[in-house]
């Protein structure tokens, strides 16, 4: 009779996992998160260029912004592993927030400014992704407990996935002038229907 008791027990503590645990989880997937967003953020933003709100680059130029980002990203995963024994896994992150917040900057800027402002902020941004991406997966299995290590790391690759996924739908409302045709065509539909409403009156 004690060793089934000892089972279940052992079985009822591994499926109840504190509310603080999984917080830290999200937390630190946010990174994860961004790392899909700098991904697809040269998809979302390049397109007709005379459509408002759209980046206008030639075939070379989106080749080397797509590239700057892989060019940083490769050996700062490489060499992540000094700075995790060194600074910490918590403190990496947040450095690599702050290259993920400069490279946002730049490249929000680089709309009205040569490419080259969209190559350092491109590159910026790789070393983020580079560092999340060695940095998150290790941290993630430290924390969590052996019954669900795999649970917990699969959130890292959902929260990327989440990130491109967010960085499309905003760029359908955000780019190429689609919230003004949105809400131009919600408008229509109103006068539309009050217009039909009005001529079903009796």
């Amino acid at each position: 009779m004690g060793g089934p008791k000892a089972t279940d027990q052992n079985t009822d503590s591994a499926t109840d996992l504190p509310f603080r645990l999984w917080l830290s989880v999200i937390i630190i997937t946010l990174s994860s998160l961004e790392i899909g967003w700098a991904i697809e953020q040269l998809n979302a933003v390049t397109g007709d260029p005379s459509e408002p709100g759209a980046l206008v680059l030639n075939t070379f130029e989106i080749s080397m912004a797509t590239t700057m980002l892989y060019v940083t990203s490769m050996p700062t995963a490489l060499m992540a592993k000094t700075p995790m024994e060194s600074m910490g896994r918590r403190a990496c992150l947040l450095y690599a927030d702050v290259f993920y917040l400069l490279g946002g900057l730049l490249t929000a800027c680089a709309a009205r400014n040569p490419p080259n402002v969209l190559y350092m902020g491109r590159a910026l941004m790789g070393v983020g992704v580079g560092a999340s991406l060695s940095v998150v997966p290790t941290l993630l299995s430290e924390i969590a407990p052996p019954a669900h290590r795999g649970r917990i790391g699969f959130l890292h690759t959902v929260m990327m996935t989440l990130g491109l996924l967010l960085c499309s739908v905003m760029s359908y409302f955000f780019v190429d002038g689609k919230v003004r045709a949105t809400v131009r065509a919600m408008a229509t539909r109103r006068v539309r229907w009050q217009c039909f409403a009005e001529d079903g009156r009796p």
